[in-house]
């Protein structure tokens, strides 16, 4: 048998074989029959065996080195253990965890190095996609055996493509842009979350309302009640003109107002008079309940 062991710190191995031939001791010879007997084996006295401590001393010696090599591997092996790096897949579940119980939803693309040894204060950060925004978070090790706190920007609502939204929204109802959009730029996502915005509207305050649907960038856009300057003359010219029983003209809101924000309930200033005798006038005070109805006041 051979046995091959490359000796630690050595590149060369070391082979012991076995059996080996026994050394030569002076004094010691093996047994030769007399020559008048034709030197046949056989005869005489039996050749004594080779002396059994140099072969037990073989045997010890490749044990020893096959104990020492072992050994070494013993050491290595714990060596690494002690310096293990912190498992990467381990640890993008835990985000894809904490992501789903604060922000339900899961973050995609998740990425942490693999190099990471434990070490108790010791930080690092992952990448991942939450809500189609990319995430940073930091992982902070608590001690050396794995435990960890993972803290991360929430993503929030981008205010520019809220704004183009109120924009688009207003528009497509009122038939004018809003200027000035002003919106937190700190919303999470959250389903059922409400928050204010606020714009100008041909000259006026106008209040939003925006509801987070989906918490996932759903929203419902709601504002204050926008009426129609020129609406509001012509039903309360109506009005008048058939309680007086004249033609009657009215104009409502300031000089070149479109629209009227109007919350229900809220006064409109409005003017009125006689059209065939224009000086015939007075200045009228107008409310619009909840569902149209318009009333008025002559002062």
């Amino acid at each position: 048998m051979t046995v091959d062991r490359a000796m630690p710190g050595s590149t060369d191995p070391t082979v012991a074989q076995w059996p080996q031939p026994a050394p030569y001791v002076p004094g010691q010879h093996p047994y030769e029959a007399p020559a008048g007997l034709g030197g046949m084996p056989g005869y005489g006295p039996p050749m004594p065996p080779p002396p059994p401590a140099r072969r037990t001393g073989v045997i010890v010696a490749v044990i020893a080195a096959v104990v020492l090599v072992l050994g070494a591997l013993g050491a290595g092996a714990w060596f690494l253990l002690s310096h293990a790096s912190i498992d990467p897949d381990t640890v993008a579940k835990e985000i894809s965890r904490v992501s789903q119980e604060n922000d339900k939803a899961a973050p995609t693309d998740i990425r942490c190095p693999d190099d990471v040894p434990f070490e108790k204060g010791r930080t690092f950060t992952c990448t991942g996609t939450l809500l189609g925004k990319q995430t940073t978070y930091t992982i902070t090790q608590n001690d050396d055996k794995g435990a960890i706190t993972i803290n991360y920007q929430r993503p929030v609502l981008d205010p520019a493509q809220l704004q183009k939204e109120i924009v688009r929204v207003t528009s497509s109802e009122v038939a004018m842009n809003p200027t000035d959009v002003q919106c937190p730029s700190d919303i999470r996502f959250e389903k059922g979350a409400a928050f204010t915005c606020s714009a100008t509207l041909d000259g006026q305050q106008l209040k939003y309302t925006i509801t987070q649907t989906d918490g996932q960038g759903g929203l419902n856009i709601a504002h204050d009640r926008v009426l129609k300057a020129k609406e509001v003359a012509d039903e309360l010219a109506a009005t008048l003109s058939k309680d007086v029983g004249e033609n009657i003209v009215a104009v409502c809101g300031a000089d070149g107002q479109t629209v009227l924000v109007n919350p229900p309930g809220q006064p409109i200033q409005c003017g009125a008079a006689n059209a065939a005798h224009p000086d015939r006038n007075a200045p009228v005070s107008v409310t619009v309940d909840q569902n149209g109805n318009l009333s008025y006041q002559v002062q």
